[in-house]
Protein backbone atom coordinates (compact mmCIF):
# COMPACT_ATOMS: atom_id res chain seq x y z
CA UNK A 1 0.00 0.00 0.00
CA UNK A 2 1.50 3.33 -1.14
CA UNK A 3 0.71 6.88 -0.28
CA UNK A 4 -0.96 8.54 -3.33
CA UNK A 5 1.09 12.25 -3.67
CA UNK A 6 0.55 14.75 -6.48
CA UNK A 7 2.00 17.99 -5.38
CA UNK A 8 1.37 20.44 -2.70
CA UNK A 9 -1.91 19.32 -0.83
CA UNK A 10 -3.27 22.93 -2.04
CA UNK A 11 -3.05 22.37 -5.57
CA UNK A 12 -4.73 19.03 -4.77
CA UNK A 13 -7.55 20.57 -3.37
CA UNK A 14 -7.99 23.35 -6.13
CA UNK A 15 -8.05 20.53 -8.47
CA UNK A 16 -10.56 18.32 -6.97
CA UNK A 17 -12.42 21.30 -6.22
CA UNK A 18 -12.83 22.14 -10.05
CA UNK A 19 -13.60 18.71 -10.74
CA UNK A 20 -16.53 18.36 -8.07
CA UNK A 21 -17.59 22.07 -9.53
CA UNK A 22 -17.71 20.48 -13.21
CA UNK A 23 -19.23 17.45 -12.08
CA UNK A 24 -22.06 18.51 -9.81
CA UNK A 25 -22.50 21.99 -10.30
CA UNK A 26 -26.27 21.53 -10.05
CA UNK A 27 -26.57 20.08 -6.38
CA UNK A 28 -23.41 22.42 -5.30
CA UNK A 29 -25.48 25.61 -5.77
CA UNK A 30 -28.64 23.85 -4.44
CA UNK A 31 -26.49 23.50 -1.58
CA UNK A 32 -25.45 26.54 -1.51
CA UNK A 33 -28.44 28.66 -2.61
CA UNK A 34 -30.01 26.46 0.91
CA UNK A 35 -26.76 27.74 3.14
CA UNK A 36 -27.65 31.53 1.79
CA UNK A 37 -31.23 31.02 2.85
CA UNK A 38 -30.33 30.25 6.34
CA UNK A 39 -27.76 33.32 6.38
CA UNK A 40 -30.16 35.27 5.11
CA UNK A 41 -32.34 33.93 8.37
CA UNK A 42 -29.96 35.04 10.56
CA UNK A 43 -30.02 38.78 8.74
CA UNK A 44 -33.63 39.09 9.21
CA UNK A 45 -33.14 38.64 12.86
CA UNK A 46 -30.84 40.86 14.04
CA UNK A 47 -30.21 40.77 17.15
CA UNK A 48 -31.44 38.81 20.16
CA UNK A 49 -32.06 39.43 23.74
CA UNK A 50 -32.25 36.35 26.25
CA UNK A 51 -35.13 36.87 28.76
CA UNK A 52 -37.17 34.94 31.10
CA UNK A 53 -39.91 34.16 28.67
CA UNK A 54 -38.06 33.27 25.45
CA UNK A 55 -35.49 30.90 27.05
CA UNK A 56 -36.61 28.52 24.40
CA UNK A 57 -36.28 30.81 21.74
CA UNK A 58 -32.46 31.87 22.75
CA UNK A 59 -31.85 27.62 22.99
CA UNK A 60 -33.17 27.61 19.53
CA UNK A 61 -31.05 30.86 18.16
CA UNK A 62 -27.91 29.72 19.94
CA UNK A 63 -28.45 25.96 17.92
CA UNK A 64 -29.29 26.99 14.64
CA UNK A 65 -25.93 29.39 14.70
CA UNK A 66 -23.38 26.29 15.53
CA UNK A 67 -25.29 24.04 13.23
CA UNK A 68 -25.11 26.52 10.57
CA UNK A 69 -21.43 27.06 10.88
CA UNK A 70 -20.71 23.52 11.47
CA UNK A 71 -22.70 22.94 7.33
CA UNK A 72 -20.93 25.72 6.03
CA UNK A 73 -17.77 24.35 7.30
CA UNK A 74 -19.00 20.94 5.53
CA UNK A 75 -19.61 22.49 2.10
CA UNK A 76 -15.57 23.72 2.29
CA UNK A 77 -14.68 20.34 2.97
CA UNK A 78 -17.25 18.55 0.72
CA UNK A 79 -15.90 20.21 -2.20
CA UNK A 80 -12.41 19.58 -1.65
CA UNK A 81 -13.31 16.09 -1.62
CA UNK A 82 -12.76 15.57 2.53
CA UNK A 83 -15.99 13.40 3.35
CA UNK A 84 -14.90 11.55 6.62
CA UNK A 85 -14.39 15.43 7.53
CA UNK A 86 -17.55 16.70 5.82
CA UNK A 87 -19.51 14.13 7.55
CA UNK A 88 -18.28 14.48 11.34
CA UNK A 89 -19.66 17.85 10.51
CA UNK A 90 -22.82 17.37 9.28
CA UNK A 91 -23.60 14.90 12.41
CA UNK A 92 -22.61 17.65 14.62
CA UNK A 93 -25.12 19.58 12.99
CA UNK A 94 -27.86 16.83 13.27
CA UNK A 95 -27.21 16.80 17.07
CA UNK A 96 -28.06 20.57 17.26
CA UNK A 97 -31.14 19.79 15.25
CA UNK A 98 -31.96 17.46 17.59
CA UNK A 99 -31.51 19.38 20.66
CA UNK A 100 -33.52 22.37 19.11
CA UNK A 101 -36.62 19.97 18.81
CA UNK A 102 -36.19 18.09 22.63
CA UNK A 103 -35.91 21.66 24.36
CA UNK A 104 -39.15 22.34 23.05
CA UNK A 105 -40.44 18.60 25.21
CA UNK A 106 -37.92 18.46 27.58
CA UNK A 107 -37.25 21.29 30.40
CA UNK A 108 -34.63 19.16 31.77
CA UNK A 109 -32.56 19.71 28.27
CA UNK A 110 -33.04 23.42 28.00
CA UNK A 111 -31.85 23.85 31.67
CA UNK A 112 -28.91 21.38 30.58
CA UNK A 113 -28.05 23.53 27.67
CA UNK A 114 -29.06 27.02 28.94
CA UNK A 115 -27.66 26.82 32.76
CA UNK A 116 -25.49 23.63 32.78
CA UNK A 117 -28.01 21.90 35.26
CA UNK A 118 -28.03 18.32 34.25
CA UNK A 119 -25.52 16.70 31.85
CA UNK A 120 -26.44 16.41 28.03
CA UNK A 121 -25.60 12.88 26.61
CA UNK A 122 -26.60 11.39 30.02
CA UNK A 123 -28.98 9.57 31.17
CA UNK A 124 -32.77 11.04 30.05
CA UNK A 125 -30.16 13.54 27.82
CA UNK A 126 -28.52 10.98 25.36
CA UNK A 127 -29.34 11.03 21.59
CA UNK A 128 -30.88 8.44 21.60
CA UNK A 129 -33.60 9.50 24.31
CA UNK A 130 -33.85 12.97 22.73
CA UNK A 131 -35.23 10.96 19.24
CA UNK A 132 -37.60 8.75 20.96
CA UNK A 133 -39.38 11.79 22.25
CA UNK A 134 -39.65 12.82 18.76
CA UNK A 135 -41.78 9.66 18.19
CA UNK A 136 -41.23 6.48 16.74
CA UNK A 137 -40.86 7.38 13.18
CA UNK A 138 -38.88 9.99 13.83
CA UNK A 139 -36.36 7.26 15.83
CA UNK A 140 -36.22 5.03 13.17
CA UNK A 141 -34.92 7.41 10.93
CA UNK A 142 -32.45 8.86 13.48
CA UNK A 143 -31.10 5.52 14.45
CA UNK A 144 -30.32 5.24 10.73
CA UNK A 145 -28.98 8.36 9.65
CA UNK A 146 -26.98 8.91 13.03
CA UNK A 147 -25.68 5.32 12.98
CA UNK A 148 -24.39 5.13 9.80
CA UNK A 149 -22.53 8.89 10.34
CA UNK A 150 -20.88 7.22 13.15
CA UNK A 151 -19.79 4.64 12.09
CA UNK A 152 -18.42 5.83 9.01
CA UNK A 153 -17.25 9.34 9.49
CA UNK A 154 -17.42 10.02 13.14
CA UNK A 155 -15.53 7.24 15.23
CA UNK A 156 -12.44 5.22 13.96
CA UNK A 157 -14.15 2.11 12.70
CA UNK A 158 -13.38 -0.46 9.96
CA UNK A 159 -16.01 1.04 7.73
CA UNK A 160 -14.69 4.69 8.52
CA UNK A 161 -11.09 3.02 7.83
CA UNK A 162 -11.88 1.50 4.30
CA UNK A 163 -12.67 4.85 2.85
CA UNK A 164 -9.15 6.21 3.69
CA UNK A 165 -7.90 3.54 1.24
CA UNK A 166 -8.65 3.84 -2.59
CA UNK A 167 -10.36 0.35 -3.78
CA UNK A 168 -8.82 0.51 -7.37
CA UNK A 169 -5.12 1.78 -6.83
CA UNK A 170 -4.99 0.59 -2.88
CA UNK A 171 -3.49 3.71 -1.94
CA UNK A 172 -3.94 5.75 0.78
CA UNK A 173 -6.31 8.61 0.54
CA UNK A 174 -4.10 11.49 1.65
CA UNK A 175 -5.73 15.41 1.62
CA UNK A 176 -8.76 15.09 -0.74
CA UNK A 177 -9.80 13.35 -3.15
CA UNK A 178 -13.04 12.95 -5.67
CA UNK A 179 -15.39 10.24 -5.19
CA UNK A 180 -18.93 10.24 -6.82
CA UNK A 181 -20.39 7.43 -4.40
CA UNK A 182 -19.08 9.47 -0.95
CA UNK A 183 -19.52 12.72 -2.77
CA UNK A 184 -23.63 11.76 -3.05
CA UNK A 185 -23.57 10.38 0.01
CA UNK A 186 -22.35 13.48 1.68
CA UNK A 187 -24.71 16.07 -0.50
CA UNK A 188 -27.67 13.95 0.77
CA UNK A 189 -26.46 14.27 4.35
CA UNK A 190 -25.83 17.61 4.49
CA UNK A 191 -28.71 18.33 2.58
CA UNK A 192 -30.96 16.94 5.24
CA UNK A 193 -29.22 18.53 8.09
CA UNK A 194 -29.54 21.81 6.53
CA UNK A 195 -33.27 21.19 6.22
CA UNK A 196 -33.23 20.89 10.01
CA UNK A 197 -31.60 23.98 10.76
CA UNK A 198 -33.84 25.82 8.61
CA UNK A 199 -36.74 24.57 10.41
CA UNK A 200 -35.28 25.67 13.85
CA UNK A 201 -34.46 28.84 12.91
CA UNK A 202 -38.17 29.18 11.35
CA UNK A 203 -38.95 28.62 14.76
CA UNK A 204 -36.74 31.63 16.30
CA UNK A 205 -38.16 33.84 13.05
CA UNK A 206 -41.67 33.43 13.65
CA UNK A 207 -44.37 34.65 11.35
CA UNK A 208 -42.75 38.27 11.68
CA UNK A 209 -40.85 36.92 8.49
CA UNK A 210 -43.06 35.28 6.43
CA UNK A 211 -41.16 36.95 3.31
CA UNK A 212 -38.22 34.73 4.06
CA UNK A 213 -40.41 31.63 4.45
CA UNK A 214 -41.52 32.51 1.17
CA UNK A 215 -38.27 32.75 -0.02
CA UNK A 216 -36.95 29.51 1.21
CA UNK A 217 -39.64 27.23 0.82
CA UNK A 218 -38.42 26.54 -2.86
CA UNK A 219 -35.02 25.88 -2.07
CA UNK A 220 -36.23 23.71 1.16
CA UNK A 221 -38.54 21.44 -1.39
CA UNK A 222 -35.80 21.71 -4.11
CA UNK A 223 -33.63 19.86 -1.72
CA UNK A 224 -35.94 17.61 -0.25
CA UNK A 225 -36.47 16.43 -4.02
CA UNK A 226 -33.05 15.90 -4.63
CA UNK A 227 -32.51 13.72 -1.69
CA UNK A 228 -35.80 11.48 -2.74
CA UNK A 229 -34.63 11.36 -6.41
CA UNK A 230 -31.32 10.08 -5.46
CA UNK A 231 -32.65 7.89 -2.52
CA UNK A 232 -35.32 5.90 -5.56
CA UNK A 233 -32.20 5.85 -7.60
CA UNK A 234 -30.62 3.81 -4.90
CA UNK A 235 -33.45 1.68 -4.29
CA UNK A 236 -33.78 1.05 -7.49
CA UNK A 237 -30.33 -0.20 -8.37
CA UNK A 238 -29.92 2.96 -10.59
CA UNK A 239 -27.04 4.87 -11.24
CA UNK A 240 -27.10 8.26 -9.42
Amino acid sequence: MNAESSGSLQDNDAQVRKLTSDKHGDVLRLIEDLLVCCLRGFTCLGSFTLADDNRLGYAHFLLATRGFNALHCANELLQQGYYTQALTLVRSAMEDNLTALDCEKCKEALAALLEGTGKLGKGRLTYAEMAKRQGEGFRRAWTHDYGALSEYAAHARKNSLKTLVDPDTHTLRLGGLYDCALFIVTCGALLGAAIGTADVLAKVLGTNTLPWQQECWPKLKAAADWRERVAHKVRAGEEV
